[in-house]
């Protein structure tokens, strides 16, 4: 019927459509009930790869929101998921209903109000095994319900004594006509009965049938035209169908030739009896693209034994047959698929109830061939109604057994094999046969008869009992209910960007040491260190359905579903796998994180976002990030150091905060200040004494910057510049600088960690420092000097040592100290007291100089004799220069004056440094010799005074005034 199909088409596409690409790609025959259907799958990554319990695959991201409930709510609209979900088809309510005949729920319609108006047909055909036969009058009732089929009213559809009913249409303005007779004898009337939407009777109008015809059965052609069709009561005298149209109120009728089969073959007797009656099946009469027609004729006892014969006949334009075949047991299994129907093309099933181990079959009669052919088997005992849904696509209901599980089910069929695809199902324990179903939203309201008790929730009545039948042969029962048809998807996520992770934070860093997690997961999931699930930067999830109170194991939590935010399905107390997700502490920068969420089935949808992940170095505004870090270059590399290369060294990144894009390229180097270090290795390559290699090795400064988007970013890092004696410690993060020194070897015993630390112009640097920053404190830095037996304490001649110079006992490099023999350097001169006329004037001093090994001396190594000038002006500052080198552990010198003859010691004035000596400042004391420490200090200034010890020198003296080293007087 044209209206039946009409009114399927529509509610499946309310019902599901969210499903209908799903049966494009997915074969229900083949799953279970329930499983996930995948439309999107892309790469996947692993979490817990190590375990093979819990290994479990995330899916690539998702980039759309296919579930209409959400992506038809603005609160969403950024929110992604998977495009996979399990077809829910849940069951709310089912109400019985019963006579003492069969019963079911022939036709529904959706009222306005969203209420339901249903046919309650009652019936003992083909047995008339009930007073007064087949049809009770108050058993055929018009009943009112709410979607979910609680019933709220309900009036009987007769006049007369009973009511057959045939047909009925919906007039679009919230009434409604049912079409039926009064009996089954000629003559009898059929009536077209009006309602409205809460069951008031608005109008009769009856049509009077011609004598000797019994117009019984309806059916509406592809051209909307009602046809009103008869039940032939003897088959032995009755040889003619007359078809008729009501026109004004008079049936117009024509007649159809009756078919040739041998009926009397496929009775049990081989013969037919006497008042076997035959109809065309109520429904399934219409017209073709020839102008003829197609109906299934039915053959059955009028004794009320089983039914025995079902004939598919095509007549033409001319009434004639062109066509016929025995196609069903005349048991009720002949089932027209109007709503797959065409005028070329005439679908129906065969359902062979009585033997169960026949396939349902589908079969299609080409009116263009005029051939019959098999399209599809399905289990046996399967009913089903198939309605076109679209160019490509099929919907379906009905009932069907699968590994001995038998269940109702709603889904789709290949257009061109009709084989089941994305079926839903609810179990169950009695065969059903679904006549009729509605969509409202989430809810179907389906409505049809059920083989027994089973499968319904209550029984409707006044004592909540089912009614007796009024003969075994009588066995099926009304129903009508609803269901909840509803996409189970994966759960939908959003991840906000622009997350910034402090990879110094003290508290996260103590925490990763520890091995635990709570900081990094609020961290990473909240946005913040302290933040919550309800910040703008938190990951949000979202599920439909399991939030839902139809969830059908029950509704869960907001809670419940934050927690398993990036939790591995399979257990949601473990730890999460943030390595596998993509995270790496290890380094700065932008990074892509996956984040996913699962529901309770285990359906998962990911998504990724940008983690900033920010250092010391790392400055930030935002619009983009700048990063950079100290480096060490050697000298000899300076010259080669380029924009580019410096960026390398550096690490350097530069990034948009939001998107994650690298712009390094955009970033400018301060060109003075690298030119400055390129500059070095000249400038070393020329050092001479007078300048010292700590003027060159050292850091310096490099600026880089970035401006993105209108905004500028400025950082400037600490370049080193090192040589072969120092040491980078990037364990430890410290720049190590010392250098080669020269020192005396009478200075080495009394060397002290200090003075070696000084000698070698050490310093150390933290690597990470900031520029600006001076270096780390001196005191942290020492030498070996003490060290048996390499230390410079124990050094006792001449030449190049290893020295270690360490910082905090962590770090250490290596120098060479030079050690020299040690000069003493003595600035003398002799000046004579009161000269007298009468004695010749010395015109040199004569001095011998004792090597000693201190004061008082125990020993002396060597002596040597050394001249200076002599004069007798004590204002007459003049020195002459001696420089001795002193034997190993004797750093004094004794200063003893070779005494002219008539001349005496008078003193002397011994001095660390070049003043004015004067002769009132002298010691005068016999006995005493200036006495040289060459371990406090390098150089001296000595004045030796002699006077005349006569007045009158002897004859023959006129040589004593010179002297002769080594030679007699």
């Amino acid at each position: 019927m044209m209206k039946k199909k009409t009114t399927f088409f529509i509610c499946l596409t309310l019902v599901m459509g969210t499903s209908l690409l799903v049966a494009k790609s997915t074969h229900a025959n083949k799953q279970e009930v329930n499983t996930p259907i995948v439309q999107q799958r892309g790469n996947e990554i692993t979490i817990d790869a190590n375990n093979p319990i819990y290994q479990q695959k995330i899916p690539a991201d998702s980039t759309t929101l296919p579930e209409k409930k959400l992506n038809t709510n603005p609160l969403y609209e950024h929110y992604v998921q998977q495009n996979i979900y399990i077809p829910g088809f849940f069951r709310e309510q089912f109400i019985g209903k019963s006579t003492t005949q069969d019963d079911e729920i022939i036709q529904a319609f959706k009222l306005s109000n969203n209420k339901v108006l249903s046919v309650h047909h009652s019936t003992d055909f083909p047995y008339a095994v009930v007073t007064p036969g087949y049809f009770y009058k108050d058993y055929n009732r018009l009943v009112l319900s709410d979607s979910k089929g609680t019933i709220e009213k309900e009036v009987p559809l007769y006049q007369g004594k009973t009511a057959y009913y045939m047909s009925s249409s919906d007039n679009q303005n919230d009434t409604y006509t049912f079409i039926y007779t009064n009996g089954l004898v000629n003559g009898d009337v059929i009536i077209y009965e009006t309602v409205d939407k809460d069951l008031n009777i608005l109008s009769r109008q009856t049509v009077t049938q011609p004598a000797g015809v019994i117009y019984n059965r309806m059916s509406i052609d592809f051209n909307a035209e009602k046809y009103h069709l008869p039940l032939l009561t003897n088959v032995a005298t009755q040889k003619t169908f007359f078809i008729a149209k009501n026109i004004g109120g008079t049936l117009n009728t024509a007649g159809l030739a009756f078919p040739s089969v041998n009926f009397a073959s496929y009775t049990p007797n081989g013969q037919i009896p006497a008042g076997t009656m035959v109809g065309i099946a109520n429904g399934a009469f219409t017209n073709t693209s020839s102008n003829g027609f197609i109906a299934p004729l039915q053959l059955g006892y009028a004794s009320g034994a089983k039914g025995f014969g079902t004939v598919l006949v095509e007549w033409d334009q001319n009434n004639k047959i062109v066509f016929e075949k025995l196609v069903g047991d005349g048991d009720g299994s002949f089932q027209y698929q109007s709503g797959i129907s065409s005028p070329d093309k005439y679908y129906f099933t065969i359902t062979d109830k009585s033997n169960k181990n026949s396939n349902t079959k589908l079969y299609l009669y080409d009116l263009n061939q005029h051939q019959l052919n098999l399209v599809a088997e399905y289990p046996p005992k399967t009913t089903l109604t198939l309605t076109k849904n679209g160019a490509s696509s099929v919907s379906v209901y009905g009932y069907i057994v699968e590994n001995n599980q038998p269940a109702i089910f709603i889904g789709f069929a290949n257009n061109l094999t009709f084989e089941l695809t994305g079926m839903r199902k609810i179990a169950s324990d009695v065969p059903i046969t679904i006549r009729t179903m509605l969509s409202f939203d989430e809810t179907i309201f389906l409505g049809g008869m059920i083989e027994g008790k089973g499968f319904v929730d209550s029984v409707y009545g006044p004592t909540g009992n089912w009614t007796n039948k009024a003969a075994p042969q009588l066995k099926y029962n009304a129903f009508l209910g609803s269901a909840l048809v509803i996409d189970n998807y994966a759960p939908a996520i959003l991840a906000p960007q622009n997350v910034i992770l402090d990879l110094e934070d003290t508290d996260l860093k103590q925490e990763i040491n520890t091995g635990s997690q709570n900081i990094l997961n609020n961290w990473l999931i909240t946005g913040t260190k302290t933040g919550s699930l309800s910040d703008p930067l938190a990951i949000k999830v979202t599920d439909y359905y399991d939030l839902s109170s139809k969830n059908i194991s029950g509704q869960k939590s907001q809670d419940w579903l934050n927690k398993r935010i990036n939790r591995n399905p399979l257990d949601p107390t473990r730890a999460i796998d943030w390595s596998a997700l993509g995270l790496d502490l290890t380094s700065r920068g932008p990074q892509k994180i996956k984040y996913f969420v699962s529901d309770e089935n285990k359906q998962i949808s990911a998504t990724s976002r940008i983690i900033n992940k920010m250092d010391n170095e790392t400055i930030w505004n935002e619009k983009g990030a700048l990063a950079a870090s100290n480096f060490t270059i050697h000298v000899n590399d300076v010259e080669a150091l380029t924009d580019n290369s410096s960026k390398t060294s550096a690490q350097l990144q530069a990034w948009d905060i939001n998107s994650g894009e690298l712009k390094s390229a955009d970033v400018l180097v301060k060109q003075d200040e690298l030119t400055a270090i390129q500059d070095v290795k000249k400038a070393y390559d020329q050092l001479t004494e007078n300048n010292h290699p700590a003027d060159l090795i050292k850091p310096y400064p490099l600026t880089y910057e970035f401006t993105y988007d209108g905004k500028t970013l400025t950082k400037t890092i600490t370049v080193f510049i090192i040589d072969d004696t120092t040491t980078v410690d990037q364990t430890n993060n410290i720049v190590l600088y010392a250098f080669d020194f020269t020192e005396y070897l009478h200075h080495v015993k009394e060397l002290s960690s200090n003075k070696v630390v000084q000698l070698s112009t050490a310093s150390a640097w933290n690597l990470t420092m900031n520029w600006g920053d001076t270096a780390l404190p001196a005191n942290k830095l020492t030498a070996n000097v003490t060290e048996v037996p390499v230390g410079l304490n124990h050094v006792t001649k001449k030449g190049l040592y290893p020295v270690t110079i360490k910082h905090d006992q962590l770090v250490q490099t290596k120098v060479k100290a030079n050690i020299l023999d040690s000069e003493a350097t003595i600035h003398v001169r002799q000046v004579i007291l009161d000269s007298n006329n009468n004695l010749v004037l010395p015109l040199t001093g004569y001095f011998q100089l004792n090597n000693e090994n201190g004061n008082p001396s125990t020993s002396h190594s060597k002596q040597e004799q050394i001249l200076a000038t002599s004069t007798n002006d004590d204002t007459l500052q003049v020195f002459s220069k001696q420089v001795s080198y002193m034997n190993f552990d004797h750093w004094w010198y004794e200063i003893n004056p070779i005494i002219p003859q008539y001349y005496e010691y008078a003193g002397y004035i011994l001095t660390d440094s070049k003043i004015t000596h004067q002769a009132s400042d002298r010691i005068d004391n016999q006995q005493e010799k200036p006495l040289l420490d060459f371990t406090v200090k390098d150089t001296y200034w000595v004045t030796i005074y002699l006077k005349a010890s006569t007045n009158h020198p002897k004859s023959y003296s006129s040589n004593y005034s010179q002297n002769s080293f080594g030679k007699l007087p």
